[in-house]
């Protein structure tokens, strides 16, 4: 990788090394920035500032991964999150000298291809969407749980669109909660299904 970016950086050189993530994108783009003095901005995306055990989650749980991301992050002349809270996770990486660089910047949505269909028409039932993979951090089985306690609201169905190891286990819970009749399970959707399946939702429900 680190060869790869010096040769395009002799082709066409670089302003600015962007890296999603602050574990193995970070590491590479700090160390690149180094060598070749290239200005580096590094984006928190939350998985590699955790580590839940219950869950068996986050890059905080391999071994080293703690003192990585600290090297990364001091390399980074900028460092942008979605949250303040993802920006409280990053401070603790950091010394105070350091939370200067720290930045909110929200992820964006294309407001044209995200956008509600206009003249939406009265349906029989109404939609609650769930998107993410089907792990124990996505929280569809407290989703699930949460979603039976509307058995007055029969007109409502939930859909969880997303494929992973708990999918199997997943549709037993709708089945002993008596709502696999209303849940739906999309399983895998690509990026160009993903803007009709929230066009077609009433409400976006996300349980992590």
């Amino acid at each position: 990788a680190l060869r790869a970016i010096s040769l395009e950086h002799r082709r066409a050189p670089f302003d600015v090394l962007h890296a999603f993530w602050a574990d193995e994108p970070g590491w590479v783009a700090a160390w690149a920035g180094r060598r070749l003095r290239i200005p580096v901005v590094t984006s928190l995306a939350g998985g590699e500032l955790v580590g839940i055990r219950e869950l068996g989650y986050g890059m905080l749980l391999l071994p080293g991964r703690s003192r990585l991301i600290r090297w990364a992050l001091d390399g980074a002349t900028l460092i942008t999150a979605g949250s303040e809270y993802m920006l409280g996770l990053g401070r603790v990486f950091l010394p105070r000298s350091q939370w200067g660089k720290l930045r909110l910047a929200p992820l964006g949505v294309d407001p044209e291809r995200f956008s509600p269909r206009e003249g939406r028409q009265e349906q029989g039932k109404r939609i609650i969407l769930n998107v993410g993979s089907l792990y124990p951090v996505k929280g569809q089985a407290v989703l699930l749980r949460a979603f039976a306690a509307l058995d007055e609201l029969p007109s409502v169905c939930l859909r969880i669109a997303g494929e992973g190891p708990l999918r199997r286990s997943l549709e037993a819970l709708a089945l002993e909660l008596g709502i696999s009749d209303r849940v739906e399970f999309l399983g895998e959707s690509n990026h160009t299904q993903m803007p009709e399946v929230y066009r077609e939702a009433d409400l976006f429900v996300q349980a992590s």
